[in-house]
């Protein structure tokens, strides 16, 4: 009958074997260090950006740089600017400018760029935190190198960064410059309609409570055509979709609605706390409709022409800010800290190295004294069970010299 096992006789065995376990375990930890020692050394060198802040294109198109990427550059899902840092800095275009200034295909000793950029991105680990700052993290051999390497990502960020604001700039002002040419056309056209109208019927002046009429309409038309301005160059780079142009297209519907009231006047019907409220602003004016048919003419044309004279204000304003924007060479990413050689060696981490060895090498050892200890007893107590083993190693061990004799036969 067999004798049950307690916690003395495990003790037993740890007791017996004391001197191996100790010994193997002494002896792994010294091979461990030795081991450390003869690894090539490697440093690590951090550099942290700053979120990028929003910028604004043209005609005050806020975030602008936020969406740019996003469909010019074909990165999709990314909402943040400081998600579109991280795009770029992990983009091949950076990264192969990063090989090429540093010469690091020598370095690495790749055959091809391809192989180059592959290694740069294994010894490069790119982190944004909750907060949107950007921490960039380069090894390398020698501190010195692994310092060149993150400061020049986040010089190639800048430069990229530069190309994409002049890139849009560019875009914006061509846009604007289209729309100020058809507005200079309007412009000279309601100033020949006024001019032949006022001719024809000698109406010269207005009244002033419709003249008052006349530039309250014109400035809520001037700022509609801004806004229909600022979609349209939103939507050269954003989908329909985007909440950006949702948010310009209902200011633009909220304007539209307020042009409606001064044209025609209050809705019939409407209620009367809610019409008061809503046409509090625009009830001194006289809605167009209700003057007489010539100076409702005059009125129109008067109107149209301050619209397009308001229209080529802004314009004009906006085409100057996008020029000032194309030709701005100021740096855009701002660093919270350069990278700096680092003192201490990032790995191999030696003492993590000797811990993990030694705790490999006391289970190994337990689990091959507890294995010795078994068959010990076996061969006691149960010799046919052990000569069954004693068969089975043994063949193997004929196998294994069989097939070492056939691999090492001479040809």
């Amino acid at each position: 009958m067999a004798r049950e096992v307690n916690i003395f006789d495990y003790i037993h065995v740890l007791v017996k074997w004391r001197k191996v376990i100790v010994l193997n375990f002494l002896c792994v930890c010294v091979l461990a260090a030795a081991i450390s020692l003869l690894l090539p050394k490697w440093y690590t060198a951090t550099t942290t950006i700053l979120p990028p802040e929003e910028q604004s294109f043209g005609i005050g198109l806020s975030s602008m740089l936020a969406n740019l990427p996003l469909t010019a550059a074909g990165i999709p899902g990314i909402t943040t600017p400081g998600a579109i840092y991280v795009a770029i800095l992990q983009s091949r275009t950076v990264r192969e400018n990063v090989i090429r200034r540093l010469d690091l295909m020598g370095v690495y000793r790749s055959k091809n760029m391809e192989e180059a950029v592959k290694k740069l991105q294994r010894k490069t680990t790119i982190e944004i935190s909750e907060e949107g700052v950007i921490e960039l993290r380069a090894t390398a051999r020698t501190p010195q190198r692994a310092a060149y390497i993150a400061n020049t990502y986040v010089e190639e960020l800048d430069r990229k960064n530069t190309e994409l604001h002049v890139a849009q700039a560019r875009d914006n002002r061509v846009f604007i410059e289209s729309r100020l040419d058809e507005n200079m056309i309007a412009l000279k056209a309601a100033e020949e309609d006024l001019r032949h109208f006022q001719e024809e019927f000698k109406a010269i002046a207005l009244p002033e409570q419709t003249a008052a009429a006349i530039e309250a309409a014109a400035g809520v038309i001037g700022e509609l055509r801004a806004l229909e301005v600022k979609r349209d160059v939103m939507l050269a780079t954003m989908k329909p979709t985007n909440p950006s142009v949702i948010q310009i297209q209902t200011q633009i519907d909220a304007l539209q609605k307020q042009l409606d009231r001064m044209e025609f006047g209050s809705k019939e019907g409407a209620s009367a706390s809610g019409a008061d409220e809503e046409n509090r602003s625009t009830k001194l004016y006289v809605p167009f409709s209700e003057v007489p048919s010539v100076g409702l003419e005059l009125a129109r044309l008067t109107r149209e022409l301050k619209i397009q004279e308001v229209i080529y204000e802004l314009l004009t304003q906006q085409h100057e800010q996008a020029k000032i924007q194309e030709a701005k060479d100021t740096p855009t990413v701002q660093v919270l800290d350069l990278a700096v050689p680092p003192m201490k060696r990032s790995r191999p981490q030696r003492r993590v190295i000797v811990m993990l060895a030694g705790m490999l090498s006391l289970a190994v050892t337990l689990c091959l004294v507890f294995c010795a200890e078994f068959l010990n007893r076996m061969r006691e107590s149960r010799g046919e069970d052990y000569k069954k083993y004693d068969s089975i190693v043994s063949s193997l061990k004929k196998d294994f010299l069989s097939l070492k004799k056939v691999f090492s036969r001479p040809e």
